[in-house]
């Protein structure tokens, strides 16, 4: 599975027993976080965080290794800034981070909590649901190019947002005329703001329009497609 292939989904909080007084139990518990996330990633691309990890760093400690409640407290704040909790065991540690997601689920919207792999929602990229599709290619490309690319994204059954078309050239025309003049800053500051905001995905024709590029896109975990075959028909 190549994680450039699908959208990246939510980003799950694997909960369970870590520490025991045998070190090949504790392995074994690292093993099975381990297993966890690797499930959660191959249901479709939902992004694991194993605190488990740090397991292989404490082993190299010896007696400064800090003590549970002191990971439990920075776990914590790890736990408040994901989307779910997934928990595959008990321990005083995990139904503390259990009991922690069940206030937060209360307290906000987009916290859930997961006993097993089958209730995580796959994340499938939906084939029949529109796309707000940001179109990033070169502004000093032909505006007959530009347009055409707008129809062939619209006859696929999406939405093309243009910045390089419709900020660069025909917004700061037309406000122009009403005698408004606003630097280039402004329009990609624009631009930016409505791929953040709007797009859910991304087509890069050409090199980009140097505002929205491959990285950026990655970072805030956006389709990205480099040629419009590449985009389904709906």
């Amino acid at each position: 599975m190549r994680l450039k292939d699908i959208r990246l989904g939510m980003l799950i909080y694997v909960s369970g027993p870590l520490t025991a007084e045998e070190e090949h139990v504790s392995l074994n518990n690292v093993k099975k976080a381990i297993k966890s996330g690797a499930d959660i990633l191959k249901r479709g691309g939902h992004i694991p965080f194993i605190p488990h990890l740090t397991f292989f760093v404490e082993q190299k400690m010896g007696d400064k290794r800090p003590d549970r409640d002191w990971w439990l407290v920075r776990d914590s704040l790890i736990e408040e800034r994901c989307h779910g909790v997934y928990n595959f065991g008990s321990s005083r540690g995990a139904d503390f981070e259990v009991e922690k997601a069940q206030k937060l689920k209360k307290e906000r919207t987009g916290m859930e909590i997961y006993f097993s792999i089958d209730e995580l929602p796959e994340n499938k990229p939906e084939q029949g649901v529109p796309k707000i599709l940001y179109v990033s290619m070169p502004v000093n490309q032909s505006i007959e190019k530009m347009v055409q690319v707008g129809i062939e994204v619209i006859e696929r059954g999406h939405y093309p947002v243009i910045p390089a078309l419709y900020l660069f050239h025909y917004f700061d025309a037309i406000s122009k005329e009403y005698n408004y003049n606003f630097d280039k800053s402004t329009y990609i500051s624009i631009a930016e703001r409505w791929f953040q905001q709007i797009c859910d995905s991304v087509l890069i024709i050409d090199g980009g329009d140097g505002i929205v590029t491959e990285g950026k896109a990655r970072d805030l975990n956006k389709h990205i497609f480099f040629s419009l075959e590449e985009i389904p028909k709906i």
